[in-house]
């Protein structure tokens, strides 16, 4: 379905034709306060709603125009940066501003590149002209300003920035902006934000619209933003950099004066020696607790942690498990795992796994489902979970912790966003966070009558986190201005601060025996697990929120609209709503589009429909091994399975032959055709692996023609028919941040193409692939095997090869040719070196190696063969080079040809492990 609004073209599912109208409406109302500052009016573009996702996002996409929307708001621990406002109110204001952005930067230089190069053009320099901080900080800044739900809003988005402020940590604009391998140094949201943020505060509400004018215009001039900056607020970036960091400080630290905190035990065991996670605890037991372990160079775990004895590992799980929740008892672990179709990714399902904690064994308990926040039973029968409908209703769903088999469901009071549950200490009810255009609240259900009655709220604090005890419900709330924890008294509602805490306190938890309280505290190394024992004589009576100074006052008081009623923009008359024309707009080119690797290089003019499942290229390939220029037309549908493709082209080819003395000779020739290609790929993510899986055949026509050379007994001019097939295999482990390699990997590749009897010409050709990588000595260090092989017959025609030669050798043209590789890579050193704006240097790493190839070519005369082996070493450095915000690796390789018994050196480009 589609509705067209003046500014914007809406296209979504039938379910969801309430929340298109209201879409529309919300963005028709911020179009013009939301863009005010940067001092444009964008075209008109298409909004794309996605309900069959479980995962939160949003974004701006150019080739074609168009922002996409998942529409499936944020459930805890991603609660702590939504506060109480509207999931779609957000995503209308965040994402619209970056249409803005974008409308912005279509001056100048960058519009000449658009001219030029289309879509991609502009984004091409779009991401190189101005760095990705100021598009996220600039867009967090002004959904902070025009919503309640603002991530600006939120203490838990810049707790990390105040953490390593208020220790002394602060790092330098270089490696603030490009980030850490040896660090933890928080990512380009909350650091835009409070850069962007600090801008408007002392210079005003134009300045970014001058640095962003001035950076569009001259684009492509190295350095241009920094200059800008130093144009409009008379400061450098490193500079503006530190007087942004100062003013943080000193706001911070005044924020602070005056307040206590609650003294706290830690549990996790041992003294970090790097940023590590202990996030999300729950009690198994009254001594031993369950909690996520995550950091910069491990993926997350499963682990129990008891007070003075090491943690023990469960299970490796999903990064993002928390962030959908998870519980646990004495015998098992639940959690809500995403489960992506195989074949379409932007339809997913989030399933409700039980890991049996002392088999280890793991099943699913739900199929299909859309399932959140599970939370188990105090008696370890029942498991319930916050069900998310696709028309974007939610409910409670209660499932038998056995076998998975639903056993009831209740609808959400008044129709109100469900956020999570969690059960009553006796089980005889279930506690909910509810939302609606009022604000958040805790309710409590009556699991007898299924009565819904409130316990605290409504209120536009952030309230999340919810956690039964005996008498009172524990709930994480911002009101004081850092996340802490409160509860709020059952029998009359009177609500205390439990836990006091410098940069915040997660994820409560009570102790079976009800004595203790645990949860997860945010220090400079990253989140511990404490606890702290209950005494209500301790806890201090709150009455409401803190009327605070916000850092983010001044740009609220700059923009020219009031904050949005969460949820409750509605068209005076609802927009026409007409069925989804799939045929209109198969055919929009909109980008030339320039791509090379170390055999080929190609420009190609670009076309794709609005949801990308139909896209056409004209394009033009050179071959640098052939030496050859290539016409290529294709064309390919995606919407269902198989994929199918169809291409044409013509162009040069060229092939060898070692003639009765041995020298070999070049001969070269025409080739006009089209083909047929049909694939069935699949992707199966399962936590931290994901198996690709790919089927493909391709049946070819071409014509051969102008050979300059017929080799004795080959076949001249004439018709070429092939028909080929192949099928690969891979698995892989998510990586941890600090990983320039999967931890384990392994792929397998076969391929086959031949001639058919219609042709007159004769080869057949067989490749085949094998790849292995794994852990080495050290947790980032990693082994690399490969083997590879090559085999053909050509009768009287050549196809292209695929297998590289040795390192320190040249490709030469072979009918059949093996290579094996090892590899043992590592990191070196971590300098996080800065010069200026001119070069940032996160990383070194250095490489073994060993290549064998063995190549061999056979005709009715004559045959040449050989072995090519080389051993060395090579050096990277990852670097930033001009603010580019893609990293570098350049490096050098030096080595010993063995059969050759001389030496090489030479440069290279890019990683040496290419999988």
């Amino acid at each position: 379905m589609e509705l067209d609004a003046p500014h914007f073209r809406v296209v979504f599912p039938r379910e969801l034709h309430d929340d298109a109208q209201r879409v529309a409406a919300t963005l028709e109302a911020v179009y013009e306060p939301a863009s005010a500052t940067l001092g444009v009016q964008p075209a008109r573009i298409p909004v794309l709603l996605n309900n069959r996702s479980v995962v939160a996002n949003g974004y701006v996409a150019l080739g074609p125009r168009r922002t996409v929307w998942e529409t499936t708001p944020l459930f805890p621990g991603n609660q702590s940066l939504l506060a109480a406002g509207n999931w779609l109110d957000l995503l209308a204001v965040h994402e619209y501003r970056h249409v803005a952005q974008f409308a912005r930067m279509n001056r100048g230089m960058s519009r000449l590149a658009r001219i030029v190069f289309g879509d991609y053009g502009l984004g091409a320099s779009v991401s190189y002209a101005v760095p990705l901080w100021f598009w996220e900080g600039d867009a967090v800044g002004i959904e902070t300003a025009h919503t309640v739900a603002g991530r600006g809003r939120t203490p838990a988005f810049d707790m990390h920035f105040r953490a390593l402020l208020l220790e002394g940590r602060s790092y330098n604009y270089a490696k603030s902006r490009f980030r850490s391998y040896r660090d933890f140094v928080p990512g380009h949201y909350p650091y835009g934000y409070l850069m962007t943020t600090h801008v408007r505060r002392r210079y005003g509400a134009s300045a970014w619209r001058d640095i962003i004018s001035r950076s569009a215009s001259w684009s492509y001039v190295p350095l241009m933003f920094p200059i800008s900056v130093k144009r409009t607020t008379g400061r450098g970036l490193f500079r503006l950099h530190r007087d942004a960091m100062a003013e943080l400080d000193l706001f911070w630290r005044q924020r602070r004066e005056g307040l206590t905190y609650t003294a706290t035990g830690r549990i996790n065991d041992g003294v970090r020696r790097r940023w590590t996670n202990f996030a999300h605890p729950v009690y198994v037991s009254d001594s031993t607790l369950v909690a996520v372990q995550s950091g910069l160079r491990e993926a997350a775990d499963l682990v129990l942690l008891e007070r003075g004895r090491r943690n023990v590992r469960l299970r490796a799980v999903d990064r993002a498990l928390y962030f959908r929740g998870f519980d646990a008892n004495a015998e098992f672990v639940v959690w809500s795992q995403e489960r992506t179709h195989p074949r379409f990714s932007s339809l997913g399902y989030a399933v409700i796994m039980r890991q049996d904690i002392n088999s280890r064994r793991t099943t699913a308990l739900t199929r299909r489902s859309r399932l959140f926040v599970p939370s188990i039973s105090p008696d370890g029968t029942q498991v319930a979970a916050v069900v998310h409908a696709l028309d974007g209703s939610t409910g409670l769903v209660v499932l038998d912790a056995t076998t998975g088999a639903e056993l009831f469901s209740v609808e959400s009071p008044d129709g109100r966003f469900v956020s999570e549950v969690t059960w009553s200490r006796d089980g005889t009810a279930l506690f909910a966070v509810v939302q609606d255009e009022h604000g958040k609240q805790i309710t409590r259900l009556d699991l007898g009558s299924y009565n819904w009655t409130p316990v605290y709220g409504p209120t536009f604090d952030n309230v999340w986190g919810i956690e039964a005890g005996d008498d009172v419900v524990y709930f994480v709330s911002d009101q004081s201005g850092i996340d802490n924890i409160f509860a709020a008294d059952l029998s009359d509602g009177t609500v205390y601060r439990v836990v006091s805490r410098p940069l915040g306190a997660y994820y409560p938890n009570v102790s079976p025996d009800g004595q203790r309280l645990a949860f997860s505290d945010y220090t400079v190394d990253g989140f511990d697990v404490v606890d702290v024992k209950i005494d209500r004589t301790q806890w201090v009576v709150v009455s409401e929120s803190t009327d605070r100074a916000e850092y983010f006052d001044p740009v609220v008081e700059q923009e020219p609209a009031e904050v949005l009623e969460p949820g409750a923009t509605r068209p005076e008359t609802p927009y026409r709503v007409r069925s989804y024309r799939r045929v209109a707009g198969a055919f929009a080119f909109h980008s030339w589009v320039p791509a090379f690797d170390e055999h080929r290089a190609s420009l190609a003019l670009r076309s794709d429909n609005l949801l990308r499942t139909f896209s056409t290229q004209l394009a033009a390939l050179y071959d640098r091994r052939e030496n050859t220029l290539l016409g290529l037309a294709s064309t390919t549908y995606s919407g269902f399975l198989p994929v199918l493709s169809a291409s044409a082209r013509h162009g040069g080819r060229t092939s060898s032959f070692s003639d009765s003395m041995g020298e070999t000779r070049s001969y070269a020739w025409d080739e006009t055709g089209m083909s047929l290609r049909m694939a069935v790929p699949l992707v199966f993510r399962r936590g931290l692996h994901t198996t690709g899986i790919q089927i493909s055949g391709v049946g070819s026509w071409f014509r051969v023609r102008d050979r300059s050379f017929v080799p004795f007994l080959e076949q001249g001019n004439g018709h070429l028919a092939s028909v080929g097939a192949s099928l690969s295999i891979s698995r892989r482990q998510a990586s941890a941040y600090s990983d320039f390699n999967p931890p384990s990997l392994q792929s397998l590749v076969v391929a086959a193409q031949s001639t058919t009897g219609r042709s007159d010409f004769g080869s057949q050709k067989l490749y085949g692939s094998a790849v292995i990588v794994t852990r080495g000595l050290g947790r980032q260090h990693r082994i690399r095997v490969a083997a590879e092989a090559e085999l053909e017959r050509p009768d009287n025609y050549r196809y292209s090869s695929i297998l590289r030669y040795s390192r320190g050798f040249d490709y030469r043209y072979a009918d059949n040719l093996l290579r094996l590789t090892g590899e043992y890579a590592f990191p070196l050193a971590y300098p996080d070196l800065s010069i200026g704006n001119w070069l940032y240097v996160p990383r070194l790493l250095a490489a073994a190696f060993y290549d064998h190839t063995i190549a061999s070519r056979a005709n009715s005369s004559f045959s040449e063969s050989g072995d090519f082996r080389s051993a060395g070493a090579e050096l990277f450095v990852e670097f930033y080079a001009l603010s580019i915000p893609v990293p570098f690796r350049l490096g050098v390789r030096g080595g010993y040809r063995l059969d050759g018994s001389d030496y090489f050196v030479e440069p290279v480009v890019f990683s040496f492990v290419i999988l």
